[in-house]
């Protein structure tokens, strides 16, 4: 089955492989808004140049860039998801995914430069949550997949169903919770 994927940037690496590997799979991928009828909404943090860039963080950063960074990253993805919520099929799908990488996890990250990037990324795992709050009651599922080497690629994991078994306890189904997982499919603290 083919689907229609709406992305709301293609600025990012990542975004452009995928949109690659969409296409070549038969998949319509779009990269402008006023589309409707699409099945999967997914969402990349744009690629941009830090002025902390390549900084570490035992290093002087400037906080009042950084903050501004992040929240430029950060801040217009709800709004986005909120205009684009209409367009999706009603029987289509129903799909939000956001891409991110390990280095998102508070807990896991051991990346030490990048800084504003990776706290964009997490920011955005907490939006994400939010998102599912909002409209997994009204039929949505979600997706959170961190790029790794190794394992299923985004494409894939973004088209899998995940464990839903309606007789099985609400909190043991993959749909009916958020996670971030690589591509091996390990399940990656936020």
């Amino acid at each position: 089955m083919a689907y229609r994927i709406l992305f709301n940037t293609l600025n990012n690496k990542y975004a452009r492989d995928l949109e690659e590997e969409f296409m070549s799979e038969g998949h319509e991928v779009i990269s402008s808004d006023g589309t409707d009828n699409i099945d999967m909404l997914v969402l990349f943090l744009p690629e941009k140049e830090s002025l902390n860039a390549g900084k570490s963080i035992r290093d002087e950063l400037d906080f009042h860039a950084l903050s501004e960074e992040i929240s430029d990253a950060v801040s217009n993805l709800p709004e986005y998801v909120k205009e684009n919520i209409g367009r999706f099929k009603k029987d289509g799908l129903k799909r939000i995914a956001f891409i991110t990488d390990k280095q998102a996890s508070i807990r896991e990250s051991l990346e030490e430069t990048y800084f504003s990037y990776h706290c964009a990324q997490a920011a955005t795992t907490m939006m994400m949550k939010i998102l599912f709050n909002t409209y997994r009651p009204e039929g949505f599922t979600f997706r959170c997949f961190a790029a790794s080497k190794g394992g299923m690629g985004a494409a894939e994991y973004l088209l899998t169903d995940q464990s839903y078994i309606k007789e099985d306890d609400y909190i043991h189904s993959d749909e009916n919770r958020l996670v971030m997982r690589n591509g091996m499919l390990r399940e990656i603290t936020w």
